[in-house]
Formats: C-alpha cells, sequence, structure tokens
C-alpha cells in the first residue's frame, strides 16, 4: 500500500490567493510568538491582511473566520 499525504485532502479545491496569505501571516505570527486571538488579529492587522469583509480583524472575527474555513 502506498501512503501518502496531500496537504488539502480534506478540501473541496485548491487554496484561494487570500486563504494563502492568511496561512502565510498566520504562521509568521505563531513563529513571532503570537498565541491569543487578540495578539493574532493585532499582527494580521499590522501585516496589512484584509479582514472578511474588508473590516480591521479582532479576536471575535479571528475566532470566527478560522472556524469558517477550518468547515
Amino acid at each position: 500500500m502506498t501512503r501518502y499525504l496531500e496537504p488539502t485532502q480534506s478540501r473541496h479545491g485548491a487554496p484561494t490567493n487570500y486563504e494563502l496569505q492568511l496561512a502565510h501571516a498566520v504562521e509568521a505570527l505563531f513563529s513571532a510568538g503570537a498565541d491569543t486571538p487578540e495578539v493574532l488579529a493585532e499582527g494580521l492587522n499590522n501585516a496589512d491582511v484584509p479582514g472578511p469583509g474588508g473590516s480591521p480583524w479582532t479576536a471575535e472575527s479571528f475566532r470566527n473566520e478560522m472556524s469558517r474555513l477550518g468547515e
């Protein structure tokens, strides 16, 4: 049996540009020590990553977006 890992195996399609930008920014923030939704939201705003609908990120919008993307 051949085993392999497809990074998007649970998705229905490839990540969008928005999802890739968000993922790279969140990874960089985690690497820099961000560990709460509040700090992550602040970091995303400082990195000029647009929040949902173009609004600034908040801890609540970060949690909601992570939940939505995880569906």
